[in-house]
């Protein structure tokens, strides 16, 4: 008797977890173009030696893509043992074309002395993507980045 009375009927727990669900499946579709992931995929390609993405997400307007990757190349191998880590710690007040991501930095990260210090990439929207301006970057955060 009582499946004749629920039937075509659904639970809202049900419903519940269907719209979380198509929510969270919009929300991963949608391109996230906020400064600091740009900030932080550019430290992960930075960390990763991932050169193509470096040369992606860097701001350069005077210099052509492949002068940008042989910069990388020469950056990248002249700081093939430096390893580091980071953490965001906030985005700077943004105009519509420019920002800056402070970061907390370990440099050297696998030497046990090692402490955090703080620096700022900024960034530059280009295209309607955020990049990074590596110009702007202190040379102590990274050994021989492109100048």
């Amino acid at each position: 008797m009582s499946s004749t009375k629920r039937a075509g009927k659904t639970h809202w727990i049900i419903v519940f977890a269907v719209l979380a669900m198509v929510g969270g499946l919009i929300v991963l579709l949608l391109p996230n173009k906020s400064a600091a992931k740009a900030a932080n995929d550019f430290l992960v390609a930075l960390a990763k030696d991932d050169r193509e993405r470096l040369t992606d997400l860097t701001y350069w307007p005077d210099k052509s893509r492949e002068e940008i990757r042989a910069s990388w190349d020469k950056t990248m191998e002249a700081a093939k043992h430096y390893r580091f880590a980071w953490k965001l710690v906030a985005e700077k007040d943004a105009t519509e074309e420019n920002t800056g991501v402070v970061v907390m930095v370990y440099r050297n990260a696998l030497n046990s002395g090692s402490f955090e210090e703080k620096f700022e990439i900024p960034l530059q929207k280009q295209n309607g993507e955020w990049k990074v301006d590596v110009r702007g970057i202190n040379r102590e955060m990274f050994p021989a980045l492109p100048r």
